[in-house]
């Protein structure tokens, strides 16, 4: 299982969509909208940075297919 996060700063607050697929170049699925308050991502980036790909909301790079 592989996932994907992608991410917009809109204000004081980031916007998040979280999204899974089984394999590289399999459908990916939508899991979810996350929303943070800047110290909250942080955080919450220092914990998944290694094991979810995070990928700006206007970057259209799909490098894990």
């Amino acid at each position: 299982m592989i996932f994907r996060l992608r991410f917009k700063q809109l204000g004081g607050h980031i916007h998040c969509r979280l999204f899974q697929a089984a394999v590289a170049g399999h459908t990916w699925q939508k899991n979810g909208d996350l929303v943070f308050d800047e110290p909250g991502w942080r955080s919450f980036q220092s914990v998944i940075w290694k094991r979810i790909e995070v990928l700006p909301e206007d970057d259209e790079t799909e490098r894990l297919e």
